[in-house]
């Protein structure tokens, strides 16, 4: 017997809520397997150093011991000029003798007022002999410490040398070497010391003071000259 209308009516509802338990059922499923088989992929991360600016600071000029001054430190510099340059090389300055009569330790210096300050056993000397009479660089000596009046060391390691790359414990024959004819053996007829003149008539040069007589004798003090004469 075929259904009636309405038991067709009565019986829909019941057919369409079991279609769709088992189509949600059906969807959940595909769902869950679509999920399990899916590999979330993570974005790359790439760890990447900040960019560094590399900062070389400046060189500072060669140091050299020369007739007319240190390198580009020329005599007649401003007092504080010099000053700044070596402390920012050498650091803080060992001495500082403050202004002073011009006769002393260091023999008698032009002008009315002499200066010296020190790096270990290299020293700085000013006075005010210039034409305007105002403090300026005048000359310096390496190897004598008048603190413990002791010749030939270097306490500071400071290794300076000249154009000619010799210097503080250099011997006799490397400073012949070096300048050649330029090099005056000017050691006393008495031969109770050993001194040497560089470029001797020149009106400004090097000089300095040997240990011996030999081929093989140190350089134990130098200093540009004129500088200050000897008492």
């Amino acid at each position: 017997m075929y259904p009636t209308m309405t038991s067709v009516r009565r019986g829909r509802p019941r057919d369409e809520a079991m279609h769709s338990r088992i189509s949600l059922l059906v969807t959940g499923v595909v769902l869950l397997a679509t999920a399990c088989s899916v590999t979330i992929e993570q974005p790359e991360t790439t760890t990447s150093s900040p960019a560094t600016t590399q900062t070389t600071l400046p060189g500072l000029e060669p140091l050299l011991l020369a007739p007319n001054g240190l390198g580009a430190i020329s005599f007649g510099a401003d007092v504080d000029r010099v000053v700044a340059g070596l402390t920012a090389r050498f650091g803080a300055p060992d001495r500082d003798s403050g202004w002073e009569p011009p006769s002393g330790i260091r023999g008698t210096c032009p002008g009315v007022a002499v200066r010296a300050i020190g790096w270990g056993s290299f020293e700085t000397v000013f006075t005010d002999a210039g034409a305007d009479r105002l403090p300026e660089f005048f000359a310096w000596a390496y190897g004598f410490d008048p603190t413990t009046t002791t010749a030939g060391e270097d306490p500071r390691g400071l290794a300076l040398r000249t154009a000619e790359g010799v210097g503080l414990g250099n011997t006799r024959a490397d400073f012949q070497a070096a300048y050649g004819p330029r090099w005056l053996d000017s050691s006393p007829e008495s031969g109770l010391s050993w001194s040497f003149h560089i470029d001797p008539a020149e009106p400004i040069g090097i000089r300095g003071i040997l240990d011996g007589g030999a081929a093989s004798s140190l350089v134990t003090f130098i200093e540009s000259a004129p500088g200050c004469a000897s008492d």
